[in-house]
Parts: C-alpha cells; structure tokens; sequence
C-alpha cells in the first residue's frame, strides 16, 4: 500500500484494493503455507523495500536500495530482478524530466505536488549516474549468485521440466512460450491451483495449430501492447505511464528466471515464484479498476463492488487452500483432484500411503504413475519394495538403475533381493555401490555391516560399520537395532540391550527393536521385563508374530495355561499363520497330547512343504517309538536345507539323534559332525557325540565333546555321569594302555 500511495501516487481507495488483492490471492498459498516458501516472502519483503528506497532522492537511500537487492538475491535468485524494476523507474523519470508537460497530469496529484513531481531535486545528470550504478550492480551481483553455484547451473532431469527438454526444438518453443500465458491465467483465474504441475500436468505444444498458441500470442501481444501504449501513445502523461510500465516490469522481470527462457529451472510451473509476479498483476488489475471508476459515480460503485465481490472469493479459495496445505494426506490428494494426469501426485500419494501401511493402495498409485510417466526411476525402486513377488520387485530395481544408475536406493533393495538369497558377494558389491554414490546412507552403511557380521570373518569390519552408522544417525532406529543384533551374536547381550534401549527411545513404536529387547532379556532370564516388552508392542498394534513371541516366553515360563490360551487365540484368528501350529504343537508334545500336535504338525509340514514342520514332527515321531517314520521325516526336511546354512544345524543334530537311537553310530556320528561345523555351539550335538566316542574308546575325543558340551550348558545329569565315568575309566587304565583316536594308536 505504502508502494502505490507514494511511487505509483494512487488515491487511497484504489492502493486499498491493489493491497487487500495482494493479501488475499489465492496463488500466494504454497509461499505462505509451504516452509520452502519463506524464501519467497523474505525475497517479496527486501523486493519492495528496495523499489522503495531507490524512489528517493538521497544518496543513503540509493546504497539501502541496492543491499535489500543483494539481500534480495539471497534470499531467491529472482530478487536480482529487482534491479531491472528499478532501472525501468529511472528510465521513465528521465522521460518524465524530459516531457514538456511537467504539471500534475490528474486529480490524484492535487493535493499531493511534491509528490506527483520528485524531479526538481534530482537532475538529468544524476539519473543517468544511477542507471549505469544499477546496471553495474546488476553484474556484479549475477557474478557473485555465479560464483556461489562455482559457474556451475543447477541440473535437472526430464521429469523435472520436460518441455526444457523436449529433442524438438519447436516443441520446446512453443511449450516455453505458453507457460507465461499459462501462469498468468492462474494469477487472473485461480480457480484449478495445485500444490505440483510436473509430469504431465501440462502437455507440451508440439503443434503450430494447437489452440495454447492462441493463448500464447494473445498474452504477448496484450503486453506489448500495453508497454507501447504506455510508452508511445500520445497525450500519456508521467504518472500513468509510471503506474503501467512500472506494474508490467514487475509482473514480466521477477518472472523472467523461472520463465525457463534464460536458463532451464527444475519445475514446469511453480505457484510460489508467483508470489512478487502477482504484485504488478494487482497491480495492472488495480490500474484498470482506477481508470473505470474515472468514467462517473454509478461506474465507480459499480468497480468498488465487483472489486469487493473479487476480494471476497479470493479470501474463501484462499481458506479452501490453506486447508489443503493443514496435513500431508489432504495436501496429496487434493493434488490428485486437480491435477489428476500428473504422475508426480501419484507418486507422492503414493509414498504417504506406504508410510501410512495401505500397501495396496500403495502399489495402485505406484503404477498409475509408471503408467502416465514410466521412467520415473523412484516409483519403480518404491514399488519393488512394496511386492511380494521377488523377481518382479527385483525387475522394478533394476528397471529404476536402468534409467537412473545413480539411484542409491535401488542397489540398496537390489542387495536386499541377493542377500535373502544367499547371494551374500553380490549383495556386498551392490551395497558398497550403494555407499559409494551416498557415503551418508546409513541403512545401506548398516546393511553392509550386518552383512559382514552374518558371515563371521569380518566381525571387526562389520563393528567399524555399525559404529560409523549409528554415528552419522544417532537417531536411527534401524541403525541401532541392527548393532544390537550384532552384539547379541557376539556374545555380548548387555551392550546389545543398550543398544536396543537406544533404538527403543528413538522410536517407541520400533516393534523390531522391542522383540529383539524382549527375545535377549529372554536370554538373560529377564522373563518379566520381557513379557513388558510383548506386551508394549502389542499396544502399538496387534501382531501375530509378537503374539506367537508372548506365547513361547509363556510356555518356556512353564506358564502352560496362559501360553495354551495365546496359541489358540492365534490359530482362531490368523489360522494362515504356520509358527503358532508349530509352537503350539510343542507345548501339547510336552503335554503329551501326541495326537493333536502330530494333526497340527503335519497341517503344517505337508501343506507348506515347510521344514520347521517335518522337523518337529520327526521329534515327535522319534518321542512315540515311531523311528522308522521319524527318519523318514527328518530327510524330508534335510532336503529343503542348504549344505552351509547355520540355521540347518538342528537338523543335522535331530537326524544323529534318530540314527543313535537306531544304534546306526557311524551315521550319527557324521551328522553331529555336519551339525557341529555349521554351529559349533550345539551342546546337545557335542554330548552325543562324547557319548558315541565313549562308547567305541574313543576317548580323548570324548573327553573334548564332553568339555564343549559343560562349557555350553552344565546342567544334563547325563553329562556329569558321563564325564564321572570317563575320568574313572581314565585313571584305571595302566601307563602302557594304547589310547584310540581317529587314526592312530600312541602309547601315552
């Protein structure tokens, strides 16, 4: 208001109207709203404060006009604009001091003589040494916004500005030239605004007969000639020229560095860089009213009103948008309203319904967005997570590196794929690749660490890693988790809780984190807190798996009624789920409800091919006699094995029991071996084999088993007979006695 009342000298009516339209627009909402548009209101703020200070006299306020435009600049790059918007004010008061007519040239002025004519203190001679300081200013300020981005221009992709780059140059042309048009049309008639207009939202001109190019034409020519008018026509006085040329070089100079007309910018059209633009579209809009209320008092009212009318329905659209921006959700999916072949709405909706666990409406905008715009590298590596499918999720991947091989997330996921594999070499180089392109991606950073941990021999690598993971994020639950996991492993189950704990306090509702605190307190014979812990996650949210976990702390509790309560809570409600069968199966075996677990075990096994299954149901076999049966079922499931998974290692031990049990000791004897290479903390593999040593004198063999079997667990009364035994038989025998071994035979 201050800006028309003293540089354009409105009377106050008028400069209310152009304020109150500039208040309200409704394209100002994304600069308000969104936090990236704080930029744009502190540019607009330094802008005006700088259009105003070059309007006076004084050498003080012309060094004050010229740092609010570096500030201007700094704040956006569209503030140097403001340079071109002043140098246009001292070209027309060098027109003004040159015009014959020097006297007040309307009404408005009457009152106001200084105002209308601040050209007797300032001399020809002056102006012309401000536009060459403008000008000047001007370059240096463009090498310094240079000399920050190191002469290097932003890049930008495609999607991003695809008009900008189109391979025909027609297309581009065309398409560039009706984007002003376009704009403008916004600030005149903002009725379809959106939060994003990239990928489609506004298809390229690829045609000379394309109807935009009307469009395109009428708003040049409708500037043009507005500016010849303004500039040429006769009998236009000073202050009228000043309203328009001023109002039309703010509207056309601010807009000019995101017109993609001098360098290409990363967006089609953006509402927030309409923010200064819409000053001098108020600005002309607010002129036309002034000079329609001229024409008589009835015409006067009637422009009040309509003026009015218009402030009005700007304030409602702008409180419609201000709702749209209160939330992401209604942010997303009024942007798929408005512009609903964008397949960037899509992919953002997308995300929010990933993040939010609507996985399938998830996947349907994720492929909505790959059907409007099937490049996009993103949604193809968002969507390959969300599949259950691993060859079409790994399809997705490496479609997004085909077209991005640069995507640090798509080798992240890819190496996900290829470690669940067991593909463990090819997972490592993915990741590292990973690291390489962002040495900052803590997931990929703590993936590669777990990775190192799981294979055993780079367990110092593998702490390196997830110490420089959890130091770049302390926050990172994940990061956290997957050291505490990594401690566990070691050994070292006190640090691994701090670490949990960690994690837990990051984020309360990290369930991975709380089974993990749970399953190690378990370890720890912290049965309670543990139980503390199931019991929190199921607060968050009612999961079969933590329920499953409760139920297992109650049965290995002792806790038979409450764990029996649990199991069977779980096979009414989620009677897909096969570990509650297997559990529960495992507390009726120990019931001795043989024949109810054996119908679990075998819905189980036989159905799903699943191996847990035919293990439990060999034990089963093996507890009732049924020997022959039980080994049968336990090669079943030896065949579902990998020769080097550590996980198989109990199945291997379960296969020696049945064959000890047959008296087959040769063959059992090869199984706990098997078994004990993959996890040579088996105690139970190692007392047995300590017993078949015992039995075929094998004894110093024995005598070791029997060692590694008390280190791992003491308390078989087997072991301290068998141990009691063997020292007996040890000290009885004479100093000449041959002692066996594998191979040799030597006198002691």
């Amino acid at each position: 208001m201050y800006f028309c009342r003293e540089i354009l000298i409105w009377r106050r009516d008028a400069a209310v109207i152009a304020s109150l339209m500039f208040a309200s627009h409704p394209i100002h909402t994304e600069a308000v709203s969104s936090i990236v548009g704080r930029a744009d209101v502190l540019c607009c703020v330094l802008y005006l404060s700088s259009l105003i200070a070059c309007s006076r006299n004084s050498l003080a306020w012309q060094v004050v006009s010229l740092l609010c435009a570096g500030m201007a600049l700094l704040a956006k790059e569209q503030g140097v604009t403001v340079l071109g918007v002043c140098l246009t004010y001292q070209f027309l008061l060098l027109m003004e001091k040159k015009s014959v007519n020097s006297k007040p040239e309307d009404e408005n002025c009457k009152c106001r003589q200084k105002r209308c004519r601040p050209l007797e203190n300032v001399s020809s001679l002056q102006i012309h040494a401000r536009i060459i300081v403008l000008l000047s200013a001007m370059l240096v300020l463009i090498y310094v916004r240079g000399w920050i981005l190191n002469g290097n221009l932003p890049q930008f992709g495609e999607q991003d500005n695809p008009a900008a780059f189109s391979r025909s140059w027609t297309t581009r042309l065309l398409s560039l030239l009706y984007l002003p048009a376009f704009n403008f049309w916004l600030m005149l008639c903002p009725l379809t605004l959106s939060y994003d207009w990239q990928m489609g939202s506004i298809p390229m001109v690829e045609s000379l007969y394309d109807w935009r190019n009307v469009a395109t034409v009428s708003y040049l020519i409708s500037l043009a000639a507005l500016f010849l008018a303004a500039l040429l026509k006769p009998g236009v006085q000073g202050i009228e020229r000043r309203r328009v040329c001023l109002s039309l070089s703010l509207m056309i100079f601010s807009f000019l560095p995101a017109s993609n007309l001098l360098v290409t910018v990363g967006f089609v059209v953006a509402e927030r860089v309409l923010y200064i633009p819409s000053l001098g579209f108020c600005l002309l809009v607010s002129h036309g009213l002034q000079k329609l209320m001229q024409r008589g008092p009835l015409v006067a009212w009637l422009c009040r009103a309509g003026a009015l009318v218009l402030i009005l329905l700007f304030v409602l659209k702008t409180m419609a948008r201000n709702n749209v921006w209160s939330s992401r959700e209604s942010l997303f999916t009024s942007g798929l309203e408005s512009v609903p072949n964008n397949a960037k709405v899509h992919y953002n909706y997308a995300n929010y319904k990933k993040d939010t666990g609507d996985k399938f409406a998830a996947i349907e905008h994720y492929t909505i967005a790959l059907r409007l715009w099937p490049t996009h590298a993103s949604s193809h590596n968002n969507l390959g997570t969300l599949l259950d499918d691993t060859e079409e999720a790994e399809k997705h991947f490496r479609q997004a590196l085909s077209i991005n091989p640069c995507h640090s997330k798509a080798y992240y996921n890819l190496a996900s794929i290829y470690s669940k594999k067991g593909q463990r070499d090819v997972a490592e180089k993915l990741l590292l690749r990973a690291i390489h392109l962002d040495p900052e991606f803590v997931s990929a950073i703590s993936a590669l660490a777990s990775l190192y941990g799981d294979s055993g021999d780079k367990s110092d690598e593998a702490e390196r890693l997830h110490l420089w993971a959890v130091t770049l994020d302390p926050d990172n639950a994940d990061a956290l988790n997957n050291y505490g996991i990594f401690l566990e492993k070691t050994g070292r189950a006190f640090e691994a809780m701090t670490q949990y704990e960690r994690a837990m306090t990051a984020q309360p509702n990290h369930t991975v984190a709380i089974l993990n605190a749970a399953r190690s307190l378990r370890t720890l014979d912290h049965s309670r807190r543990a139980e503390e812990l199931y019991k929190k996650a199921l607060e968050i949210q009612e999961d079969p798996q933590i329920m499953d976990n409760l139920g297992m702390l109650f049965f290995v509790s002792g806790r038979y009624q409450e764990a029996r309560k649990m199991f069977q809570h779980l096979l009414l409600n989620y009677p897909e789920r096969n570990d509650p069968k297997l559990h529960y199966a495992q507390l009726l075996i120990q019931e001795r409800s043989y024949e109810q677990a054996e119908a679990l075990l075998i819905s189980v096994s036989h159905a799903t091919s699943n191996r847990e299954g035919f293990l439990h149901l060999a034990i089963l076999y093996n507890l009732t006699n049924r020997t022959a049966e039980a080994l049968d079922t336990i090669l079943k499931a030896l065949n579902m094995c990998s020769p080097v998974e550590v996980s198989c290692a109990k199945y291997h031990e379960e296969h020696g029991d049945i064959l000890k049990d047959m008296d087959d000791f040769e063959a059992a004897e090869e199984s706990y071996k098997i078994a004990l290479m993959l996890d040579p903390k088996l105690a139970r593999s190692h007392l047995n084999l300590a017993v078949i040593y015992h039995i075929k004198g094998n004894y110093t063999s024995a005598k070791l088993h029997y060692q590694e079997a008390y280190k791992l667990d003491s308390s078989p009364q087997v072991l301290l007979d068998n141990m009691r035994k063997l020292q007996q038989r040890l000290f009885s025998l004479p100093e000449s006695t041959c002692w066996r071994t594998d191979s040799t035979c030597r006198v002691q």
